[in-house]
């Protein structure tokens, strides 16, 4: 056809302009070549992200396979040792705690996991990941944490040293009176004792001694877990100098001294109290820049800089959402710093929050990146919502009082995130700007809102396909 026309038109035309008109024709006709052949690939560019978008349906679907998945990790049918009752207790015990999309099938690999005489920490970190049963929990997290070595033959003697090295360094840091409570002593530790009444005031694990404080703030009496508490807090304060005690230290510890007791306040004891404070003492490891009021405006450590590295996320993961809330000029630290300093403790109930930190512990050195990735997920979960309200008035609260919900359904985009971005790519953005952001979201196929550009359009399908890919496999 091209051929027939450039005939039609060299007939009528002289020599010296036969050459130019080639050459013309030529462009022309490739041009109009080039649409034709490559406008269906534009179209799809934009279609097949619409089509091959993963749903919330579908993220349900892969998820529920990848928990078959580990639920029938082999080996673990094998392990035929169970520990004592004393270890673990009675399976019928807790058979009533357990979350219902755990089978009682399931509860013999949670407790098989830690029965044979080496324990594996990839099976315990992924069944903990899941969610753990109540009545290994504690060990889970031991283990997670560190203080428990991976033979199970040196627990017991295990505890029992941690137990006296805990009442030696209590007896150091701390002036006690007759019956081993704490006397406080510097003025900047009384904090302490105004917040130990405050701390899950709810639940009857930390019932206080007195209704009411006395008229200068500060009970005169605790209760027996309290004072527990107080040893622990205070021990926590005089070991570690440089943070001293901050607020919302409480609530980490209280939480952990509920979970390895079990919400039995008649089993605390020295031994569940020195489990608490080493525990506590890894989690200070990964977590103390946030702790540190020297650090607090301190744009590469401190609470700062995590806030920041939390906005970075934002940006990367959800770039549409993190343009909205800069625009309605919702700082994160209105609401992100509660989450991410204290562990989302204040938005959920007790064992939601345990849930949550089944899965942030099962990460293990990790934990404070995988905590952002948690708060960003919980974004997405209310992203829907967020983006149809229109004012500050409107999104502040609803961030401030997360509204109830199930915990797993945000944990479950975070263990995508996690599978398909990795750490790494979060410690590439605590040093990004909003230029490398742009060009990480470029290098990880994802589309920007307002880019509408061919190349955009071009990553917006490979990442489609991408995610089709992982749906199907």
């Amino acid at each position: 056809m091209y051929a027939f026309m450039y005939g039609c038109v060299c007939v009528r035309t002289c020599g010296a302009c036969k050459e130019v008109l080639s050459v013309l024709f030529f462009c022309f006709f490739f041009i109009l070549h080039s649409f034709l052949l490559w406008s269906p690939f534009f179209l799809l560019c934009r279609v097949l992200p619409v089509i091959f978008q993963q749903t919330p349906k579908r993220r349900a679907k892969k998820e529920g396979k990848q928990r078959n998945k580990q639920a029938e990790l082999p080996g673990l049918e094998r392990m035929a040792q169970f520990p004592p009752p004393s270890l673990i207790g009675e399976l019928s015990a807790v058979s009533d705690l357990l979350p219902q999309c755990i089978s009682h099938e399931a509860t013999d690999a949670y407790v098989a996991a830690i029965a044979g005489p080496i324990v594996s920490l990839p099976v315990v970190s992924g069944l903990c990941r899941g969610g753990a049963t109540e009545n290994v929990r504690a060990f889970f997290w031991k283990l997670l944490l560190g203080f428990l070595p991976t033979e199970t033959s040196r627990w017991a003697p295990l505890l029992e040293r941690k137990a006296l090295e805990y009442r030696e360094i209590v007896s150091i840091v701390c002036r006690l009176d007759e019956k081993g409570d704490v006397v406080v002593g510097e003025r900047s530790y009384r904090a302490v004792d105004l917040d130990i009444p405050r701390t899950m005031p709810s639940m009857h694990f930390f019932k206080s001694g007195e209704p009411a404080p006395p008229d200068n703030g500060v009970y005169a009496t605790f209760s027996p877990t309290q004072q527990s508490l107080r040893r622990i807090i205070h021990t926590l304060a005089g070991v570690n100098k440089g943070l001293g005690y901050v607020q919302g230290m409480n609530e980490l510890v209280g939480h952990l001294l509920y979970a390895f007791a079990s919400g039995r306040s008649e089993v605390v004891n020295e031994q569940v109290e020195s489990q608490v404070f080493f525990c506590f003492q890894t989690m200070l490891a990964y977590l103390g820049d946030d702790f540190c009021r020297s650090l607090d405006y301190d744009q590469d450590t401190g609470v700062s800089c995590t806030i920041r590295n939390f906005e970075r996320l934002l940006q990367f993961l959800e770039p549409e959402l993190w343009e909205h809330l800069g625009k309605k000029q919702i700082k994160s630290e209105f609401y992100a710093f509660r989450w991410l300093t204290l562990l989302f403790t204040q938005e959920f109930n007790v064992p939601d929050v345990f849930r949550v930190w089944d899965f942030l512990f099962s990460f293990g050195e990790e934990l404070r990146s995988v905590v952002l990735v948690v708060a960003v997920a919980m974004l997405n979960c209310l992203r829907d919502e967020l983006l149809r309200l229109t004012s500050l008035s409107e999104i502040l609260p609803l961030l401030q009082s997360y509204p109830p919900c199930d915990v797993n359904d945000f944990l479950k985009v975070a263990m995508g995130w996690i599978d398909r971005y990795g750490f790494r790519l979060v410690k590439e953005l605590k040093v990004a700007t909003s230029e490398d952001v742009l060009r990480l979201q470029r290098r990880f196929c994802i589309p920007v809102p307002g880019d509408a550009s061919w190349s955009s359009s071009f990553r917006g399908l490979m990442s489609s396909v991408k995610e089709f890919a992982r749906h199907i496999r």
